[in-house]
């Protein structure tokens, strides 16, 4: 994906880059978004199943102790459409 869902792009300007990686029977859904613009950028997020909510694991737009949470405290997202990953940074989400 690119900021858009389905919709990488593969121009020599390109600046982002995003992946899901679907769960398994054990494990959860997995978001990746690589933000390498000096500009914050907005990654449209995939649909969930019902009763799952994604939840924000790594940003490194974040200051130290926000910006990677431990494993089962990961922070609820005010909003299941979008993420905004800031300049220069890479993000995880999963979900749950």
């Amino acid at each position: 994906h690119g900021t858009k869902l389905g919709k990488p792009d593969w121009g020599p300007d390109a600046r982002v880059l995003a992946m899901q990686i679907l769960p398994t029977a054990t494990d959860e859904a997995i978001y990746l978004a690589a933000n390498a613009h000096w500009e914050a950028r907005s990654f449209e997020l995939p649909r969930l199943a019902p009763g799952k909510r994604w939840r924000r694991f790594v940003d490194t737009s974040l200051q130290p102790g926000e910006d990677a949470l431990e494993p089962g405290a990961e922070a609820p997202l005010s909003s299941e459409r979008s993420y905004a990953a800031g300049p220069r940074s890479v993000v995880v989400l999963v979900a749950r």
